[in-house]
């Protein structure tokens, strides 16, 4: 993190060895973070090489969709996983249904723009966590008739 005003930043550069990105700025902080949550805020925040759950809720629900479109193909043939992913899946977007959604913005104790990220929307995640597994399911009765049960329990 740097402190003060801007300073243009560098050419990212790849490293062909490895593939990331290197030399590029990932945030930049104008001011010094003095509030007393500081510490906690700098440990909120994970930097890693892999995504997480509780930063990318959309990779928990690819997870799972990788799951559901293996469990009724023929090398698995195992359609209660399946089901049972299709279930989890609609539990997890249920609950979401129910909460407002979220803008992406985040503001501070005195109403400032703080962080804005790409907000998640319920539309987006339903297409994520069911198409593949519409299409993987064809031939699977009872992964579809879970997928079916969900729509309609989200559009009620």
């Amino acid at each position: 993190m740097t402190t003060g005003p801007a300073a243009p930043a560098p050419p990212c550069q790849r490293d062909t060895a490895t593939g990331p990105v290197t030399d590029a700025p990932l945030a930049a902080r104008h001011q010094p973070l003095a509030h007393p949550a500081a510490p906690v805020a700098r440990g909120d925040i994970a930097i890693g090489s892999h995504r997480t759950l509780t930063q990318d809720s959309e990779f928990g629900i690819a997870q799972i969709v990788e799951i559901a479109i293996r469990a009724p193909s023929p090398a698995v043939n195992d359609t209660f996983t399946g089901v049972a992913c299709v279930d989890g899946l609609a539990d997890a977007l249920l609950a979401l249904s129910e909460q407002p959604p979220l803008d992406g913005n985040w503001y501070d104790d005195r109403g400032a723009l703080r962080v804005w990220m790409p907000a998640v929307r319920l539309e987006r995640l339903v297409k994520l966590a069911f198409d593949q597994i519409r299409q993987a399911s064809a031939s699977t009765a009872a992964v579809l008739v879970a997928g079916r049960r969900l729509a309609i329990a989200v559009a009620s």
